[in-house]
């Protein structure tokens, strides 16, 4: 992968079988070829929104391969993070083995007082026995751990850095890893400064909405680009689902909506919880026309 990348990357859920929670990969090859048909630049399986902590090394293995064989020409970067080192650096190896042209890299999330020189050893000592471009994944929120300019500038002598997935939520941190680090891909996650982030000239987004409403997120480059809204529209339009899947597990609340976008029914794994059949219900009320009628089809 020489060149940068852009474009809109879906933050791919992981649909588990109903009764068994077995990873449902039936559901998993649908929902990658919805993403596709709907214009999905490409894939990153295993963030956030995945349940990537609730599925072993076996499972992201066999999930990895089936999206491989199914990406098409979407560009597949799995997170083969994890909060240990040993299966960190067989599922790096792994992902390489197989094709896969970059990998993000989450910062180890157990313990939070480790220092710079320990953070560094842990990505150097995996970067180092790998040849394909990697991402580091920056989301305090949930590692405790921050990505800092130290770690940075420490990785960046191996040469195989290619750019930062912020998922901060902090439009200034973004502003400062686009201005301090030009040469790196800037890949933000935080759908509601999408906006904001085009206006620094980020052009790279990983989004778990385009899982169910791919013509809302699209309408962000789209409108971005017409100078009577200039983005604001589209921007505006999306922070309205946004925020009506953050009043319900939102995790659950993305699988219930792809099943009004054909996908099979989902579970999510303990201890995430499903949605109640009243939820479900209001839920379906309040987003089926940002599916049925959008204001942008791209």
């Amino acid at each position: 992968m020489t060149k940068k990348i852009q474009g809109i990357f879906s933050s791919l859920l992981t649909p588990f079988k109903k009764d068994s929670l077995e990873v449902d990969f039936d559901s998993l090859m649908d929902l990658v070829s919805f993403v596709s048909d709907h214009g999905c630049h490409g894939l990153i399986p295993f963030g956030t929104y995945s349940e990537f902590n609730s599925l072993s090394i076996a499972e992201k293995k066999q999930m990895l391969a089936s999206i491989m064989e199914s990406s098409g020409d979407m560009i597949v970067i799995p997170n083969i993070g994890s909060d240990n080192f040993v299966d960190t650096l067989d599922f790096a190896h792994y992902a390489q083995g197989i094709g896969v042209k970059a990998i993000i890299i989450l910062p180890p999330y157990f313990y939070k007082d480790v220092g710079i020189q320990g953070l560094t050893n842990y990505y150097k000592k995996i970067i180092d026995t790998i040849d394909i471009p990697v991402y580091l994944y920056n989301i305090p929120k949930y590692t405790g751990i921050e990505i800092s300019d130290q770690l940075i500038e420490n990785l960046l002598v191996t040469n195989k850095i290619a750019g930062i997935k912020d998922a901060s939520g902090d439009i200034s941190q973004i502003q400062h890893f686009k201005k301090k680090y030009p040469e790196l891909d800037i890949i933000v996650s935080d759908e509601s400064l999408f906006y904001d982030s085009l206006l620094l000239g980020v052009n790279c987004f990983s989004s778990s909405l385009f899982n169910g409403f791919p013509e809302v997120v699209k309408a962000i480059g789209f409108d971005f680009n017409q100078p009577k809204h200039g983005g604001k529209v589209a921007q505006n339009y999306l922070n309205e689902v946004n925020n009506i899947i953050k009043k319900y597990p939102r995790i659950s609340a993305l699988k219930y909506a792809l099943t009004l976008r054909g996908i099979s029914e989902s579970n999510v794994r303990p201890p995430l919880t499903s949605l109640s059949k009243e939820n479900e219900k209001d839920l379906k009320n309040s987003i089926i026309s940002y599916i049925t009628n959008p204001i942008l089809v791209v």
